[in-house]
This record gives structure tokens, sequence and C-alpha cells, in this order.
């Protein structure tokens, strides 16, 4: 997948800054009435929560065991 352009990248993550602050069910609704709308900024949205979810809970993890 080519990275997504400035444009569509500023959308995508004004829209991931609001659904990361709702709950699962809410985030995955508001996630899939997007993309009814407007399918490349939803995968754009859906992108930046797996890289958010990905990187969570690297701080909790001691460098050194």
């Amino acid at each position: 997948m080519n990275p997504p352009s400035p444009e569509l990248f500023q959308r995508a993550r004004a829209r991931f800054e609001e659904l990361i602050e709702q709950n699962d069910e809410e985030r995955q609704a508001r996630l899939a009435a997007l993309a009814g709308s407007d399918p490349e900024l939803a995968a754009a949205v859906a992108d930046l929560m797996a890289a958010d979810a990905r990187a969570s809970g690297f701080l909790d993890r001691p460098a050194v065991a």
C-alpha cells in the first residue's frame, strides 16, 4: 500500500484522534460508517488504529529481562 497523501494523512489523523477516545464498540461503528462514505479515509484511519494497537504496551515491557 502506498503512503497516504499529506492531505489524506491530516484528515485521517484528525479522525483517529476523535475515534481513539471512544470505546471499541463506538469506534468500530463510526469507522464502519466512515467506510460507507469515504473508504479511502476509513482505510487510512484503520491503518493508524492498527499502528497504535501495535505500539500500545511498548513501554510496559522492560528492555532487559
